[in-house]
């Protein structure tokens, strides 16, 4: 197996893509993905965007979990978990206020 070697006889960089993205930011991406739709839902609609948001949320929620299948990350399931928690609570304390 040969290596390119630079001048200083260190292994060169491969800087031919992008970073992948870190764990921690996927989450995050997630996340603000749903307070965004959550928040977007229900200014639009007001009587029943609690109904919509489920429905969201639920195709969020699977697209998650399709991910992490395919792409063989935990970070994908984890996100998964953690927006189907916070958007289940956010959509029942939406109900309850109405």
């Amino acid at each position: 197996m040969e290596e390119n070697i630079n001048q200083d006889n260190q292994p060169e960089k491969d800087h031919t893509g992008t970073k992948p993205l870190r764990g921690s930011t996927l989450l995050g991406y997630n996340v603000l993905a749903m307070v965004g739709y959550t928040l977007f839902l229900t200014l639009v609609s007001r009587d029943s965007g609690f109904i919509f948001d489920a429905v969201v949320l639920s195709a969020h929620v699977f697209i998650c979990l399709l991910a992490s299948l395919f792409e063989r990350s935990w970070w994908w399931f984890l996100s998964a978990l953690v927006v189907l928690a916070i958007g289940f609570s956010t959509c029942a304390m939406i109900a309850t206020m109405r």
